[in-house]
């Protein structure tokens, strides 16, 4: 009996586990939004904290300039998937927590037809994807400053506690390509 349990553990835990697959990008840019979260939750006031967020908005940018601006193989899991009415257009949310930060990268208004919305049919809320994107730069921050990874939260906090980055999704898929 004890071995019919444990190799029914062992089948439940083999299936639902992540993949050894890692993408060093992906692994680098969430180290590092992480290690800016620590810095953000110790600094001593708003002053060091808004310095922090800043510094944020540059290392990003930073990230997107040294590597270029299309990502492959990153992986996480599907937090949303809706359509509008009618399903002309799906909106989805992929978050990735694999590295002690919750990020989500979002793209709304895939329009019907398209690949990545051909790809996402079979999908559905909880599934772990591979997904390859192009970062949205956001516009003018202040007279001086473009953001080249739009970072769509309402406050700095969230900004660096849960950042929620604005893409352009490619290919969404189950496999890594």
């Amino acid at each position: 009996m004890k071995k019919i349990l444990l190799i029914t553990l062992l089948l439940i835990i083999g299936c639902s586990s992540k993949p050894d697959f890692a993408n060093s990008l992906q692994v680098q840019f969430e180290n590092e939004r992480m290690s800016l979260k620590t810095e953000y939750k110790s600094a001593k006031n708003q002053i060091k904290k808004s310095a922090v967020f800043n510094e944020s908005r540059r290392k990003t940018c930073d990230f997107v300039n040294a590597h270029g601006s299309n990502f492959s193989n990153w992986y996480g899991k599907i937090k949303y998937l809706r359509t509008d009415q009618g399903g002309d257009e799906v909106a989805i949310t992929i978050i990735s927590d694999e590295h002690g930060l919750d990020i989500e990268y979002d793209n709304a208004g895939i329009k019907m037809g398209s690949s990545v919305y051909n790809q996402v049919t079979e999908l559905e809320k909880g599934d772990y994807v591979y997904f390859s994107f192009t970062p949205r730069s956001a516009g003018a921050i202040t007279s001086t400053e473009r953001e080249c990874f739009n970072e769509t939260s309402w406050t700095e906090e969230g900004s660096l506690d849960a950042p929620e980055f604005s893409v352009e999704f490619s290919r969404i898929s189950l496999n890594p390509s």
